[in-house]
């Protein structure tokens, strides 16, 4: 890796695939809004190496297809719904509570 310019920060991000990752996911939930919305098709998900993908594209797909969830209520019953009641690894995934 070159010089990064530390002031910047996006040298986190360069040398990370994170960026690819956001964009496969946005990619995925499109597709899933174009199944649903467009083409009135029922979509099947699933996680073959528990990276937790299909919930976040499920999600996504939720916040573009019902306006509901993109109030506060609705994006808590999506947490609720979609990510604690299917187990999500937030302790895990997100480091809060990991020693």
């Amino acid at each position: 890796m070159r010089n990064p310019d530390l002031s910047s920060g996006t040298w986190l991000t360069d040398s990370s695939a994170w960026l690819n990752q956001v964009q496969a996911l946005l990619r995925a939930s499109h597709a899933v809004v174009v199944a649903v919305a467009s083409k009135g098709r029922s979509v099947m998900l699933h996680d073959e190496d528990d990276s937790d993908t299909a919930g976040i594209v499920l999600s996504l797909a939720k916040l573009c297809l019902d306006p509901h969830y993109r109030s506060l209520a609705g994006l808590a019953a999506l947490i609720e719904e979609d990510w604690l009641a299917f187990g999500f690894k937030f302790a895990l995934r997100c480091g809060h509570g990991v020693r």
